[in-house]
Formats: C-alpha cells, sequence, structure tokens
C-alpha cells in the first residue's frame, strides 16, 4: 500500500505519507489484539506503547523501482500517441464524437434492416451503430450485411476486438481507408449479387448510415453519385446534420437527441 502511495506522491510527501499509513496500522492492529492483552497479563497502557514502538519501526518506503518509471513512461508515451492520432487530420480528418445510445433504436429503425441488404457505415468511429445493428439483424435472423469504413488505426483496432466477441461477425467487414481519398465502396463492387468472405446472395438494398460534419457531407454525397451503383433500392440516413441537395427527398425522424434524416435515392 505504501509503495503504491510512494510512487504517486514522490519523495516530498515520504514522511506524512509514512506516518499515515502507521496510524492505519496501529488503529488496525489494536483492534485485533486488544482482546488478548488481559489474558496475556499486559496492561493497558504498556501494550499501546509497545504497540506504537512496533508500527513506527515496521516498515519502510521502498525505493522506486525502475522498471515501474518504466511502465510509468511507457504509459504516458501511449497517451501521447493516443493524442497524436486523434488530433492530426491524416489520421482523423473528421472529429470523434460517437452516435448518442438514446438514439440508437431509431436509428437502427431508419436504416430499414432486411434480408438481401447491405449497410456501409462511412467513417465508423467504433462501430456503435454498425454493432447495434447486426445485432438487431441477428436476432431477427436476417441476412444484412455490414461494412464499416474507418481511417482512424486505433478505432479500427477496438472495432476488430468487438466483431470476435460479436455474435453477427460473418456478416461484419471492417474496412481501414480514407473514404474521401479512396474508393472504397467503388471497389467493392456492388451489382444485383455480392461476394463477400467467400459466400454470395442476391443485393437488392444499399443503404449508407453519415455522421459527419456537414461540410463533408454533401462530398461524401457526390461520391456516392458518381459510383453508379446497380442496386434497386439506394438510402441514405444521416444523423444530426441533413443533406441540403437532398431535401425534397428528405424524411425526418425525430430523436431524443439529435434527428435522424432518411432519404431514398433513384439510381
Amino acid at each position: 500500500m505504501q509503495f503504491f502511495i510512494y510512487l504517486i506522491v514522490g519523495d516530498n510527501l515520504k514522511s506524512q505519507v509514512g506516518k499515515c499509513y502507521n496510524y492505519i496500522w496501529f488503529l488496525t492492529k489494536y483492534l485485533t489484539v486488544v482482546n488478548h492483552w488481559a489474558s496475556a497479563g499486559i496492561g493497558r497502557q504498556a501494550g499501546l506503547k509497545n504497540l506504537w514502538y512496533e508500527s513506527t519501526v515496521r516498515v519502510q518506503l521502498p525505493p522506486r523501482p525502475l522498471f515501474m518509471l518504466l511502465i510509468l513512461y511507457l504509459l504516458l508515451f501511449l497517451i501521447f500517441l493516443i493524442i497524436i492520432i486523434f488530433s492530426f487530420p491524416k489520421f482523423s480528418p473528421i472529429p470523434y464524437f460517437p452516435t448518442a445510445k438514446k438514439d440508437l433504436p431509431l436509428i437502427i429503425k431508419a436504416l430499414g434492416l432486411k434480408n438481401n441488404q447491405v449497410i456501409i457505415d462511412l467513417g465508423a468511429g467504433d462501430g456503435r451503430v454498425i454493432f447495434a445493428a447486426a445485432n438487431e439483424a441477428f436476432q431477427k435472423r436476417l441476412t444484412t450485411f455490414f461494412f464499416a469504413i474507418e481511417i482512424n488505426p486505433i478505432l479500427i483496432f477496438i472495432m476488430n476486438l468487438r466483431r470476435l466477441l460479436h455474435p453477427n461477425k460473418k456478416n461484419i467487414k471492417i474496412i481501414w481507408g480514407d473514404i474521401f481519398k479512396i474508393d472504397k465502396i467503388k471497389e467493392l463492387n456492388f451489382n444485383s449479387s455480392l461476394n463477400v468472405n467467400s459466400r454470395s446472395f442476391k443485393l437488392t438494398s444499399l443503404t449508407f448510415y453519415l455522421y459527419l460534419s456537414p461540410w463533408f457531407l454533401e462530398t461524401i454525397v457526390k461520391k456516392i453519385k458518381n459510383y453508379q451503383l446497380k442496386v434497386k433500392n439506394l438510402s441514405l440516413v444521416s444523423y444530426l446534420y441533413p443533406i441540403k441537395n437532398l431535401k425534397e427527398q428528405e424524411k425526418i425522424i425525430k430523436g431524443k437527441r439529435h434527428n435522424v434524416f432518411v432519404y431514398k435515392i433513384k439510381v
């Protein structure tokens, strides 16, 4: 106990921490042996003096070991690395703001889960929406397939860990890439059928989930239209921010925290 306190507070408070520890040890010891003093023939005052002397010389604060310092420096480096990754536009072009949990049921409803459907989360973050929707599809025994595209390596690592423990992991694919610079969607080659994870199924519906800053929404929507995707039903679900150039096709779902905007796109 003293060692960990000493590791945190350092040399300046060494004597104060030692005294506090001795007080605690003394009171604990007193409560456990007070009932035995009478039978042992030890007077109350003498017993207290002996007990206090024992507590003052019993322990000494150990020196701070080198390996603990190395661990501390390693933790500081990891914290610094995380800050860098989340701060630099190269790793996080869009600020990380997870979807509000209170609005998840409405978002899943807006996605319109069904058989032979693909849902793509552009800038998936930690995968909160994808994993919640995949769990819903699993419970309903739907064949919905989910793609999560993210550039942040830390969030990619978190999503891969979560996928390992997910009951519907066979229908979830995580892609590490920049949605603005790499045509990840076009590379998937969507048409009337989809081959993924060594299996094929007929594709009838494609849905994009977007939780992006408003100045990025228009760029992404333009890229999606340029993909010339050959699917019967194409829809966009935008959380918090509406898509201005799709105002005529807009359907608003009132959320507990923020609104959800649904758009049906004519292919």
